[in-house]
């Protein structure tokens, strides 16, 4: 029994990131891409998020929201200026937001983490939405480099 949970631990070390838009069509910025590295995270070391959008609009200000989670407990939340990531006013067009947490190093090895980034302009409208899947490497030798991303439905 031993060796099966071990098997199933070192699957969900690495496992890529998945992610989801839980936006809208009314968003200004919808996600098409999401990339996390070192992937899998890696316990006490920071992970940086890239989420690749395409903007509509000009963005002047606004604020992101970040709420992260183990199981049904929030572990993390913090709300960040939109313009510490690109400065403002930002043009329509490609956009990249990099985001860098630092993983606790006492986040359990192999735990699945979900991170929910909502972004909004000064107004109040929604830029992107986005639930991001990942998990924490069951050690430090496990592979530490960026790999695709896979969307799920």
């Amino acid at each position: 029994r031993v060796l099966v949970i071990l098997v199933c631990l070192a699957a969900a070390a690495s496992a890529a990131v998945t992610w989801r838009s839980c936006g809208t069509e009314r968003d200004l910025c919808p996600i098409n891409n999401v990339e996390l590295s070192p992937d899998p995270a890696q316990k006490g070391k920071p992970a940086v998020f890239r989420l690749s959008c395409n903007s509509s609009a000009v963005t002047a200000g606004g604020e992101v929201t970040l709420n992260a989670y183990l199981g049904a407990l929030r572990i993390f939340n913090d709300i960040v200026d939109i313009c510490s990531y690109n400065p403002c006013p930002d043009p329509a067009g490609p956009r990249v937001y990099a985001h860098t947490q630092n993983i606790p190093a006492l986040a359990p090895a192999g735990a699945a983490i979900a991170l929910n980034v909502v972004a909004k302009d000064t107004n109040g409208a929604q830029l992107l939405c986005v639930d991001i899947n990942f998990n924490v490497a069951a050690s430090a030798s496990a592979r530490a480099q960026a790999v695709p991303t896979r969307q799920i439905a």
